[in-house]
């Protein structure tokens, strides 16, 4: 368990997951070595509040946006993570966002309130390029290209800015102003060609290789309506598909970028969903889409058949986070009683596609964040209770069945370990007749956990 004494409010995992890093409003920012965290962190300390974090791609080095108070200037930070030295990143106001070039661990962003972009050698702090003025202010978000070509830099300005920093890093590549409200979020394509932003009750598509062409408007709740909420969206690993929600609304639309059709609806237009979305997410594969609802449920889509769900996977409370496994494998769900729970594609033996592995990990509040390791070994939650846990994905056995594992941690911080089924699942009904079942599993302790399998 990784705890903070004030609301954790950034974090993150270095690339090569030897690290983690969680930063609170009072100031501190946490490393902890993993995969065990007892008594195995270090503490660095800024007299303000620290607003972003980001490790570098090697890993060696974090930075931090600070905002400033009581005499303190906001700016960034960059550790070295070996040596313990720091370099003062002198952006001269409050940075709400830090990110390293995803393939130059020595070029490091800060972005601040004043509406500029500043590009900083990582070690010893001296300014490189400005980018701005930005009207987007307070800037909200910041992104590289996978490659890191471009960034794109958008906020509250109704605007959003590519820079095309490969080619000409003080010119911009684009810039629109028709964008109808904040914009929450953006992320490029795999290939860096195309982007999407969201905020306002669209999400938007842009073509970075069609010039000042405006972009595409994706929606879930129809333009001419009355009552549009602000949408939330997510873009698949190949870039070809997107899917859209609506804050408050049950529905989501997915959107095909590659052929130029759409919407295809998920949700309550299917008669599925009866409460709000809360998150979303596709495959590794882009196969398919998972949608978290405030009615109990999970529902998985595939892309290339969404008119009804391939899967329904049954909570206990409203869900709130999902992810996927890097191998597409497991799911991991998060929900509002503080449960965090793994699922499995096609156990054996069973009718579903996908199935409760019996591995359950709690919170002392709602889970609002799960999020694999790249290798998949791991899955970090996080909650609103101030803590994260760093769990251990149940092991299978390439070509056997997955053992199924309950592991139930109080928050006493006491962990038990049950193995439901130690042996091969497939011989179960020759060799264990009288073999108890999860929900079976989760009497016998107490009621802690219990399966909510189809």
């Amino acid at each position: 368990m990784l705890r903070h004494l004030d609301q954790v409010r950034a974090g993150g995992i270095s690339p090569a997951f030897g690290r983690m890093v969680t930063a609170d409003f009072n100031g501190n920012v946490r490393v902890w070595d993993l995969p065990s965290t007892d008594n195995n962190q270090r503490v660095m300390k800024h007299p303000g509040q620290v607003w972003d974090v980001a490790f570098s791609p090697d890993s060696r080095r974090l930075a931090a946006g600070c905002i400033g108070g009581a005499g303190v200037k906001g700016g960034g930070w960059v550790w070295d993570l070996a040596t313990g030295g720091r370099t003062e990143l002198r952006h001269g106001a409050d940075t709400v966002v830090v990110r390293f070039h995803p393939s130059d661990s020595d070029c490091v962003l800060t972005a601040g309130n004043d509406g500029w972009v500043r590009l900083w050698g990582a070690g010893q702090g001296e300014l490189r390029h400005e980018l701005g003025p930005h009207t987007s202010s307070p800037i909200q978000t910041v992104e590289f290209s996978p490659g890191g070509e471009r960034l794109v830099v958008a906020g509250d300005g109704r605007e959003v800015t590519v820079w095309d920093i490969a080619a000409d890093p003080t010119k911009r590549a684009l810039v629109h102003k028709g964008v109808y409200s904040f914009v929450w979020n953006a992320a490029f394509s795999p290939g860096g060609r195309s982007l999407l932003t969201c905020g306002g009750p669209n999400a938007w598509w842009w073509n970075l290789t069609a010039g000042e062409q405006p972009p595409v408007g994706l929606w879930v709740t129809p333009p001419r309506s009355r009552d549009r909420p602000d949408s939330r969206a997510a873009l698949s690993p190949d870039g070809r598909w997107a899917v859209v929600t609506a804050i408050g609304r049950p529905a989501a639309a997915l959107w095909s970028l590659a052929g130029g059709h759409g919407p295809d609806f998920l949700g309550s237009e299917s008669g599925e969903h009866t409460g709000e979305i809360t998150a979303r997410a596709f495959s590794p594969d882009s196969s398919s889409v998972a949608t978290a609802s405030m009615d109990g449920s999970v529902r998985l889509w595939e892309v290339s058949a969404p008119g009804r769900p391939a899967a329904t996977l049954r909570h206990d409370s409203p869900v709130e986070a999902v992810a996927f496994s890097p191998d597409g494998a497991t799911l991991a769900t998060g929900t509002l009683d503080g449960v965090m729970r793994l699922w499995q594609r096609g156990m054996p033996n069973t009718t579903s596609h996908w199935v409760w592995t019996g591995a359950a990990w709690f919170h002392g509040g709602p889970v609002t964040k799960v999020e694999f390791s790249r290798d998949g070994r791991q899955v970090v939650t996080a909650s609103r209770d101030s803590t994260a846990r760093i769990c251990r994905r149940p092991a299978a056995e390439s070509g056997t069945p997955a053992q199924l594992r309950l592991r139930v941690e109080v928050l006493t911080g006491m962990a038990i370990t049950v193995d439901l089924l130690a042996v091969d699942l497939s011989a179960a009904s020759a060799s264990l007749p009288k073999a108890l079942s999860a929900d079976e599993w989760a009497v016998r302790l107490g009621n802690v956990v219990k399966s909510t399998n189809d």
